[in-house]
C-alpha cells in the first residue's frame, strides 16, 4: 500500500487526480496493490467521481484520516441519544449569563470562535447545568454531523473522577464504554490527547463541584493539575460546576492555576 499525502492549497481536480494515479500505476500488481491519497480538503463531485472511477486509489481528506483512526461514531449517536431520553427535553428553559439578556448557548457559541481555551460556567444548584450541557452537546453534535462544525462534542461527568482518580482513567472509562456510555473503537488515550491538542474536539466536562465536595483542597488542586493536559494547544473545553466549590478566591485561583495560563473565560448564569 502506498499513501500519497500533501498538504495541497486547493482541493484536488480530476486532472490532479489522474496525474498521481500515473505517477504510481508502473508499480501496480509489483510494488503495491493499493494506493491512498490523503489531501487537507474534500473532492468536489467531478474529481470525487474521478476517484472511485481510478482502480485500486482510494481519497480521504486528512480531517477523516485522523479521526477515522479512533470510530467515534457510537460517541455522536450515543449524544444525541442523552438529550432524547433527558427529562429536560421536554420542557427546557435557556439559562442567562448573570446580569445579561444573552443566553448561555448563545454566548458559548461566540465563545468557541474565541481565543481562550476554556469557558467556566458558574451555576447553583437546579440552575440547569447538566440540561444546558446536553442541549449543547446534542445541537453541536448535530452540526458535525452536517459538517458545519468542526469539532467532535464529548461530555464527561467530572464526578465520576473521584473513583478513577486521575484524568487518563476517567477518560478511558468514559469512552471505553466501562459506564454504560458509548464505546470509541480503537480508542487510545496518547492518540486521543495528540486529538485533543489539535482541536478535533469540543470537551464538556460537567460537575467539577461534586468532585469538590468529596476532596480536601490539595487533592483537588492536584486533580486540576493532573487535568492540564486537556487544556493545552487548540483544546475547547467547557467546565460547568457551583460558585460553592470554592471557599475563598484565592483557593479558587490557585486550583485554577493551570487553566489560567491557557487562558479562560469565567461566567456565572441565572
Amino acid at each position: 500500500m502506498a499513501i500519497e499525502c500533501k498538504d495541497w492549497e486547493k482541493p484536488l481536480d480530476s486532472t490532479a487526480l489522474a496525474g498521481i494515479y500515473q505517477l504510481y500505476s508502473p508499480s501496480f500488481g509489483k510494488e503495491i496493490d493499493y494506493l491512498i491519497v490523503i489531501g487537507p480538503h474534500d473532492l468536489s463531485q467531478r474529481p470525487s467521481k474521478t476517484a472511485k472511477g481510478l482502480e485500486n486509489l482510494e481519497y480521504i481528506s486528512f480531517e477523516k484520516f485522523v479521526t477515522s483512526m479512533m470510530n467515534f461514531s457510537y460517541v455522536l449517536e450515543d449524544n444525541i441519544a442523552s438529550w432524547k431520553t433527558h427529562e429536560s427535553s421536554k420542557n427546557y428553559m435557556a439559562s442567562y449569563v448573570f446580569d445579561t439578556q444573552t443566553t448561555l448557548f448563545d454566548f458559548t457559541k461566540l465563545w468557541l470562535s474565541s481565543d481562550t481555551n476554556v469557558l467556566i460556567v458558574y451555576g447553583g444548584y437546579g440552575i440547569g447545568k447538566t440540561s444546558f450541557s446536553l442541549n449543547l452537546l446534542n445541537h453541536l453534535t448535530a452540526q458535525y454531523q452536517r459538517g458545519t462544525f468542526a469539532r467532535i462534542p464529548i461530555r464527561i461527568a467530572l464526578g465520576d473522577l473521584f473513583h478513577r482518580h486521575d484524568t487518563k482513567s476517567l477518560i478511558c472509562a468514559a469512552l471505553q464504554g466501562n459506564d454504560g456510555g458509548a464505546n470509541v473503537v480503537n480508542f487510545t488515550y496518547n492518540l486521543f490527547i495528540q486529538l485533543v491538542h489539535q482541536g478535533h474536539f469540543l470537551l464538556i466536562l460537567d460537575g467539577f463541584d461534586e468532585m469538590r465536595h468529596a476532596m480536601d483542597v490539595q487533592s483537588f488542586d492536584d486533580t486540576f493539575s493532573d487535568m492540564a493536559c486537556l487544556f493545552e494547544g487548540k483544546s475547547k473545553v467547557v467546565l460547568l460546576g457551583r460558585p460553592d466549590s470554592f471557599f475563598s478566591d484565592d483557593e479558587e485561583d490557585r486550583v485554577f492555576e493551570s487553566i489560567q495560563r491557557v487562558g479562560s473565560t469565567r461566567l456565572r448564569t441565572h
